[in-house]
């Protein structure tokens, strides 16, 4: 199964996007005042906003998590204020949308990443994170049990 045919149905939203010049302030009120979803099992947890995808247009040219905001603000001492998504931003990992699932959830376990962005060329058509790759993960050894 290819990435496009679950982009949006079978993932949630737990990204934001920003743009380069936007503070580490900002971005941290952006990801905190985000909506949270309930998930819709018994476990009572909901998600919550992992990383925040800077952007050029629709392309998306870095990417920001939670760590990133503490290790920047907190252990580095930059100005929270005045320290930019720029400054701080990670190289995002890009998959296609025409990359098959397994894949991708293959890579964002093996290698331990948060989030990996799902591009059509250069624009941004949705974010995977650990999250969905550990229900996608599970989906498919149901399926492979049944």
């Amino acid at each position: 199964m290819l990435i496009k045919n679950i982009i949006g149905q079978k993932t949630e939203d737990e990204f934001i996007t920003v743009r380069g010049e936007e503070t580490l302030v900002e971005i941290a009120r952006k990801m905190l005042g985000a909506p949270h979803r309930d998930l819709e099992d018994e476990s009572g947890m909901n998600t919550m906003i992992l990383a925040a995808y800077v952007m050029e247009g629709n392309k998306p040219i870095g990417v920001i998590d939670r760590d990133d905001l503490l290790l920047a603000s907190i252990i580095q001492r930059k100005d929270p204020e005045r320290t930019t998504a720029k400054d701080v931003m990670d190289k995002p990992v890009c998959i296609s949308v025409n990359s098959d699932v397994q894949d991708v959830v293959n890579l964002i376990l093996d290698k331990g990443l948060i989030s990996v962005a799902v591009v059509d060329g250069d624009d941004l058509k949705g974010v995977l994170t650990v999250y969905d790759a550990i229900y996608l993960e599970e989906a498919t050894a149901d399926e492979f049990f049944k």
